[in-house]
């Protein structure tokens, strides 16, 4: 609207110009073919009219017009073409420059009210433009203020929850490193565990065999322990042959037996000297024998930990020493 105000105002032409919208009907001089037309623009010494593109209008061709929607019509009915010129490019309208012919002072008088009354409305116009306009630039402006201000909050809490993420970030991170090096630290003490074990399991081996080898020694000492104990009863058998055969001798040959009776007392204090001897031997060994079978239950037992293994170890070294130097 102002743009066209100052375009009317400030026109190059010589008279000020409004716009106009009307039908009008054209007619080329000495012609009698009509062709229709809309005004444009108006002003004091011409007009500016839109037509089609199939009527010819050179320039300096006298017109003259009529207006079929007004009885009482002021505008000129006649004019000269100055200049045309197609719309747009792909219009098929022609705009065409015509100015008055013959204007008298009461057309004169209706076009300047018609001007005058085209100016006060495009003022009023301009009023109401530049009053929206200074609307628009302050609601322009507040929405920037608002804008710039919101965009500040925002910015401050992306510098916020950017601070936050880094020291998230940077936790984490601690994180990783503590979980890492627990990690190593778990990982070198399972090696070393598994170091360990496997020399504890290779000790159980020996000491498996080691205790296989002492169960076969105390199988072989069971076995010389029967030996020695038919060797006891077979002596018992022939100290009782023998006292059977000493009284038989002594009722049959007293003076055997006085002249042997030293010496079968000699002989029988021998005798029972290795009997008690004997019997106090198998009595120890068989306290030996219960022992070693009361220990068995817990030298076959499942070792639990390292440091039962190492004392298992121990323990049966020392046995099977105290047991060889026994036997």
């Amino acid at each position: 609207m102002g743009n066209r105000l100052d375009k009317a105002i400030h026109d190059s032409r010589n008279h000020l110009r409004v716009k106009e919208n009307k039908s009008i009907l054209l007619r080329g001089k000495d012609e009698e073919g009509v062709a229709h037309g809309r005004i444009q623009n108006i002003s004091l010494t011409g007009m500016m009219l839109e037509v089609d593109n199939d009527v010819t209008l050179e320039a300096h061709k006298i017109l003259s017009f009529d207006f079929p929607s007004e009885t009482n019509n002021s505008i000129p009915d006649a004019g000269k073409v100055v200049w045309q010129r197609k719309k747009n490019f792909l219009s098929n309208k022609v705009l065409c420059g015509v100015e008055f012919l013959d204007v008298n002072e009461s057309e004169k008088t209706y076009l300047k009210s018609r001007i005058q009354a085209g100016v006060k409305k495009l003022k009023v116009q301009r009023g109401w433009v530049g009053l929206l306009k200074m609307i628009l630039v302050i609601g322009i402006v507040g929405v920037i203020g608002y804008m710039a201000g919101y965009s500040f909050q925002v910015y401050q809490n992306m510098n916020i929850s950017i601070q936050q993420l880094l020291h998230v970030t940077h936790n984490q991170a601690i994180i990783i490193q503590r979980y890492k090096r627990r990690q190593k630290d778990m990982t070198d003490k399972v090696k070393g565990m598994t170091q360990e074990l496997i020399q504890v399991r290779q000790g159980l081996a020996q000491t498996q065999k080691l205790y296989s080898a002492e169960q076969s020694l105390l199988q072989k000492t069971l076995q010389d322990l029967d030996l020695a104990k038919k060797a006891l009863k077979q002596s018992e058998m022939m100290l009782a042959q023998a006292r059977a055969d000493g009284e038989l001798l002594k009722g049959n040959n007293k003076k055997l037996t006085a002249l042997y009776g030293k010496e079968m007392a000699e002989v029988k204090a021998d005798m029972n000297n290795t009997i008690a001897l004997l019997q106090e031997r198998n009595k120890n060994l068989s306290q030996e024998v219960k022992n070693l079978q009361g220990k068995l239950a817990y030298y076959a037992g499942g070792v639990k930990s390292i440091d039962q293994g190492k004392d298992l170890l121990k323990l049966y070294k020392r046995r099977m020493k105290l047991v060889k130097s026994k036997i």
